[in-house]
């Protein structure tokens, strides 16, 4: 049998089906929504090419990676794994790389694999990455889960955020996302982590077996390792590509330990305009002093 874990699942949960739920505009947004970044294929493929990337895989992943790298475009690249997602019998896909600090999401990196951005837009936007029990579940536990929407649902429901829960599975209904797989995996040396999720239209994930769990984790990791080395390096490039080099040399002078007064004479501007910048930095970052600015500006690799 394939280790996994599964949500556990209440025997008196409420159905999902004819529940009423709010809307996405009808939420408060919660405060520090992360940066979402969506992984252009072109520039993959570029990368790919430069650093010599290309090559052939170990183990079963082999045949499926040499697909994926023998796609010429993102329309072709979603074509493959669209072909192997309805082998495998699942409809959808998603793969994302989460940047924390502190175990709080700062940024997430999309590989293009046919979901529309809007719904994750509206994922992290309307906070449901803070009360979903399958991301926390593949955060905490380490191994794949099955989940489906009547579980998920369930477990909402008991939280802390009963309104939220109803509008995230009410979306989840809404885009066939009914139950599926779900896995995690950091990436060493960096502060990413990896989460591929599976899911299909079936409202129980029992037909999910050993075979399929197989099979999705294959597809799963042969797209993990195509494509981790391009989000190490956008992850490393976006911090500072969102910056002023203004903002990159205050944070590069805080960094060192210099005081206002003394980053302003190395800039040669005022210390009021220092002053102007750091507080826009902490508003951006979420922080509330210069120790924690310095420490987040290390984390990102802005400096």
């Amino acid at each position: 049998m394939a280790l996994v874990h599964s949500l556990p699942r209440e025997s008196s949960a409420a159905p999902l089906a004819g529940a009423a739920a709010p809307q996405p505009c009808d939420l408060d947004a919660p405060a520090g929504m992360p940066e979402l970044v969506f992984c252009d294929e072109i520039d993959l493929s570029i990368h790919q090419f430069r650093h010599g990337l290309r090559h052939p895989p170990f183990g079963g992943r082999a045949s499926i990676a040499a697909e994926l790298d023998s796609a010429r475009n993102a329309k072709e690249r979603i074509r493959v794994i669209r072909s192997m997602l309805h082998i495998i019998g699942f409809t959808c896909m998603t793969c994302v790389t989460l940047q924390l600090i502190d175990d709080e999401i700062v940024r997430a990196f999309f590989l293009n694999c046919g979901v529309s951005p809007d719904f994750f837009q509206s994922y992290f936007r309307d906070g449901f990455h803070r009360i979903d029990p399958r991301l926390a579940s593949v955060s905490s536990v380490g191994l794949p889960i099955i989940w489906d929407l009547g579980t998920v649902h369930d477990t909402l429901r008991r939280g802390s955020d009963p309104v939220r829960g109803r509008a995230l599975s009410a979306a989840l209904d809404r885009h066939g996302m009914r139950s599926g797989l779900m896995f995690g995996m950091p990436l060493p040396r960096t502060n990413l982590h990896t989460v591929i999720g599976f899911s299909g239209p079936q409202p129980s994930g029992d037909w999910i077996g050993d075979s399929t769990i197989g099979q999705a984790m294959t597809l799963g990791l042969a797209i993990h390792q195509n494509t981790n080395d391009y989000v190490r390096a956008l992850a490393q490039q976006n911090g500072t590509a969102m910056l002023s080099e203004m903002q990159q040399r205050i944070l590069a002078g805080l960094a060192a330990g210099l005081s206002d007064k003394e980053i302003a004479q190395r800039l040669h501007t005022t210390s009021h305009n220092v002053d102007y910048h750091l507080r826009l930095l902490r508003k951006k970052y979420a922080v509330s002093n210069r120790a924690q600015l310095a420490y987040t500006a290390g984390r990102l690799g802005l400096v």
